[in-house]
């Protein structure tokens, strides 16, 4: 990634994904060879609350580690 990085123009997005629906305050970066990535660039405003770490339950009412509910990016992503 770092050779990619020296040898094009690179950009990153680096966003909490509570500011784009998500329903904790995982931090994602997403590198891409267009500026307007950045536009991405979001720390969370605290002006919500969020779901906890560590166990949760998925769909099917099953504990799973909440790691794994934040796996797929928010909606307002695909949008």
């Amino acid at each position: 990634v770092l050779a990619l990085m020296l040898a094009w123009d690179v950009y990153c997005g680096d966003f909490q994904v509570c500011m784009l629906g998500g329903t904790r305050d995982k931090w994602t970066r997403i590198v891409a060879n267009f500026p307007g990535v950045t536009s991405l660039n979001l720390k969370c405003d605290r002006k919500h609350q969020h779901e906890s770490w560590g166990f949760a339950k998925d769909h099917d009412g099953r504990q799973v580690w909440a790691t794994s509910l934040e796996s797929a990016y928010p909606k307002k992503m695909c949008v």
